[in-house]
């Protein structure tokens, strides 16, 4: 049996209970939040859990095997060092820490401990990712040859941290799951409406070694929301629009090519423009996926799908698009692994 703790009892940690008391083999050790208010809520909607307003007091009344972390991004560094320290699995929502230091110490501490360091890169466990990852995987679309996302919206300003950090991280670690590897270098170009804020909207452009490109546009101040990927192959292109409810995924049997036209002696374009499929996608929350994994991972000792290295990624790209940023808008390149 898992005894976990949920800290964290604001936007997403009421979620996050819920799914997890649903798991078999697994038990919320109790709920920890540091504002009285919030305690007083987990106390009088379920009676049954325990809740504590500091982390240690939780750890050690509880015997709780494993944490999973939903506070501010700030905070994640030193509290799940904390957990990790005291022999906990932890579960951390992303990013798994706001530096690439911090980053590789705790993927460095869950190594050395031999235990599970997960981050909720929710989208992983989305069943259209899944099936995007499937049809790439069994070569369906060719070889890859862009990525193009568009994530906007009127959103909610985060004083801690730019857009980046709360929504460009989504595709830097789908492109991360879905490319098996992290981009070589990276470019990004941001804007903050209000001048006492961080960027609020940016554009990124990453590279890989086999010479596929991403660019993600991500903004806080669009009076549209939008949540579309387009992922291109040398065979076919997929559509991802998030926002559909039955219809996420559209494969398209489009496709450019080059000829060359011996009378004007140039190089000439051809279109192809074929069929539409649409596959149909298993429903299923991923959120719930995502904690069945942490508790399937905590009990059999696995491998997580959003494991530590590939939060490690995740946080050195937006790390580095961070400092193109600030740094005229200039490539970037990360470490060789």
């Amino acid at each position: 049996m898992q005894k976990v703790l949920i800290v964290g009892y604001g936007y997403w940690g009421p979620n996050l209970v819920r799914n997890f008391g649903q798991i078999a083999g697994c038990q919320i050790a109790g709920v920890v939040d540091s504002n009285s208010a919030r305690i007083k809520a987990v106390r009088q909607q379920y009676s049954q859990i325990p809740a504590f307003e500091g982390l240690q007091e939780a750890i050690s009344k509880t015997g709780a095997s494993a944490a999973v972390l939903a506070i501010p991004e700030r905070l994640h560094f030193e509290m799940a060092k904390t957990c990790m320290e005291a022999g906990l699995d932890v579960l951390v929502e992303k990013p798994l820490a706001l530096t690439l230091k911090d980053a590789r110490a705790l993927q460095t501490i869950a190594t050395a401990k031999k235990l599970v360091l997960m981050v909720d890169h929710t989208y992983l466990y989305s069943p259209s990712v899944e099936k995007l990852d499937s049809l790439i995987s069994s070569g369906q679309l060719g070889t890859l040859q862009f990525y193009d996302s568009t994530r906007i919206n009127l959103g909610l300003f985060r004083e801690d941290t730019s857009v980046l950090w709360d929504l460009a991280v989504h595709d830097v670690a789908i492109l991360c799951y879905l490319k098996k590897q992290k981009p070589r270098e990276v470019l990004a170009v941001g804007h903050s409406t209000l001048p006492s804020q961080a960027e609020s909207s940016a554009h990124v452009s990453m590279r890989f070694d086999d010479g596929f490109q991403a660019h993600v546009s991500v903004s806080w101040t669009s009076p549209l929301k939008r949540r579309q990927i387009i992922v291109g192959g040398t065979s076919k292109m997929v559509l991802y629009d998030d926002l559909e409810n039955t219809e996420k995924l559209r494969i398209y049997d489009t496709g450019v090519s080059e000829r060359p036209d011996e009378i004007m002696n140039r190089m000439r374009v051809d279109y192809r423009v074929g069929d539409i499929w649409i596959p149909k996608i298993a429903l299923g929350e991923p959120l719930s996926a995502m904690a069945r994994d942490f508790i399937a991972c905590c009990t059999e000792r696995k491998v997580p799908r959003s494991d530590g290295q590939l939060a490690c990624d995740v946080v050195e790209t937006i790390e580095a698009a961070e400092n193109s940023m600030r740094n005229q808008s200039r490539w970037v390149r990360l470490e060789n692994r």
